[in-house]
């Protein structure tokens, strides 16, 4: 019986943008308007409850065909003020995925304690050295800060038995997501 491991490791980058600030005021029953020159940064966050993922994929010698193996434990936390849309990508940064292999993703719907704008979830994408955007359009949002918060993700790993066959072989990728403006 040969095995396979395929370790994940997650990181995080962040782009952040300056804003200018106006708006409306009561003062003493009047309203004030105002408009204010100084910049305002706009607030984002996005954390992983896991850095590390551990695949493993397990094979009888006489089994021909494909393996799929799973893991679904990450959840990615993100919260953002922003007066733009924003997006996040993910990418391989470092390590390879063994020839013959492919390591997708898939985010899935965010728990009921997310509010505001979760944005627009890509289908299952293969991950690749390129960044790839995982969910377009997140506007102003929180998602929570429990572990079980935020959007999940789902990893796939697939191959061909023959690969696991071969030899016992542990390999680790290094995933980033990025979240960015999307202007």
């Amino acid at each position: 019986m040969k095995t396979l491991f395929l370790a994940i490791t997650l990181l995080i980058c962040l782009s952040s943008s300056v804003v200018f600030g106006q708006g409306e005021v009561f003062l003493f029953g009047q309203l004030m308007s105002s408009a204010s020159t100084s910049k305002i940064q706009e607030v984002t966050r996005l954390k992983t409850n896991t850095p590390l993922v551990t695949i493993s994929t397990t094979t009888n010698p006489l089994y021909k065909g494909k393996i799929v193996a799973y893991n679904n434990s990450t959840r990615v936390l993100v919260s953002t003020i922003a007066t733009n849309l924003r997006h996040i990508s993910a990418s391989i940064t470092d390590g390879e995925v063994p020839n013959g292999a492919s390591l997708s993703l898939c985010v899935l719907d965010p728990n009921d304690n997310f509010n505001g704008e979760s944005g627009i979830f890509s289908s299952e994408i293969k991950l690749m050295k390129a960044d790839r955007v995982i969910v377009s359009e997140i506007g102003t949002c929180y998602s929570g800060k429990n572990i079980s918060d935020g959007y999940g993700i789902e990893y796939s790993f697939t191959t061909h038995s023959s690969l696991i066959n071969r030899k016992a072989t542990s390999n680790k990728v290094t995933v980033t997501l990025t979240i960015a403006s999307d202007v």
